[in-house]
């Protein structure tokens, strides 16, 4: 009896030291299981525009053709191709056949008098000459296209608006007008074409600059245009925002305490500037989102909190 006891205590001092071992082990493997270094933010709630942006192209709408007033020759055209001109300047000066033999004899007879028959042509507006079609000494008929002058107040921008976004061009009083070369202008809506491209289906505006600006006609920049505004959109960094290869469904990796992270389904808004709208689900400035060290996370990964940022840059 005395061993039959003696045995049983054995077997369960036995039984009792491997479960507790067992069960160290196991602690053991939680304890050593691999954690992820990771950044959190906080989303922020900000004021977001969705915006879209059309090609815009320069172009000065005003081009006056300067016309011979008389038949003869000219005496005197000063003017070339790209040349700056101001109103009121002498373009061309032309002297009548007539006049010009008319004008000899009478200085002949009376040297004082100083006949010419000079008609001078005068520069209608500020701008700049973009064509130029005859030299001094040329003989010209009466109406015959001299040079032509482009109206420096007439430039501005051209934009194709199509018809379906009409309607945001009144919300649109100043439009940001982005140069090849990185320079912004702002453009006023100054005249919409009161016609149709019956294949694009898109209406033409004329964007009038704010500022002057010395620019040649076909540059092609960029309009920006707002399309509709949300005061209080709830945002993320680009950063925290993952997705599948076909771009169809998004998420962010957020944390349920100071070691776990979860994948949450997310629907997306507006970008801008680095920073993305959350439409779904309604994230509080309480929950904490991993921006780096996300990438590959599974869900309900270990991870070690680096870092907690805002904003990250």
């Amino acid at each position: 009896m005395k061993i039959k006891i003696i045995v049983l205590l054995s077997v369960t001092v036995l039984l009792t030291y491997g479960c507790g071992a067992k069960d160290k082990e196991s602690a053991s493997s939680e304890d050593q299981k691999p954690t992820t270094p990771v950044t959190v933010t906080t989303p922020e709630i900000t004021s977001m525009e969705d915006e879209v942006t059309l090609n815009a192209t320069s172009v000065y709408i005003l081009k006056t053709d300067i016309k011979a007033t008389i038949n003869g020759y000219l005496v005197k055209s000063g003017i070339q191709l790209g040349d700056k001109v101001r109103k009121g300047e002498i373009l061309f000066r032309i002297q009548t056949k007539e006049a010009k033999s008319l004008g000899n004899e009478v200085n002949k007879l009376d040297p004082t008098f100083h006949f010419t028959g000079l008609n001078n042509i005068l520069c209608p507006a500020n701008g700049y000459v973009v064509m130029s079609n005859h030299q001094k000494g040329d003989y010209v008929q009466e109406g015959e296209i001299l040079a032509t002058i482009s109206d420096k107040n007439s430039f501005g921008f051209v934009l194709n608006l199509p018809y379906e976004l009409n309607g945001i061009l009144s919300i649109n009083k100043e439009i940001s007008i982005n140069l090849p070369d990185g320079k912004k202008l702002i453009g006023i809506v100054n005249k919409i074409m009161p016609e149709l491209d019956s294949v694009s289906q898109t209406q033409r505006v004329f964007l009038k600059l704010k500022q002057p600006a010395n620019l040649p006609e076909n540059i092609i920049a960029k309009a920006v245009l707002v399309k509709s505004e949300i005061k209080q959109a709830i945002t993320l960094p680009k950063q925290a925002i993952l997705s599948d290869d076909n771009q169809a469904t998004f998420w962010v990796m957020k944390l349920i305490n100071n070691t776990t992270a979860v994948r949450v389904n997310i629907k997306k808004g507006i970008e801008k500037a680095g920073r993305v709208q959350i439409t779904e689900p309604l994230f509080s400035g309480r929950d904490r989102i991993i921006t780096t060290g996300n990438y590959g996370l599974a869900d309900t990964a270990k991870v070690s909190v680096q870092k907690t940022n805002n904003q990250v840059q």
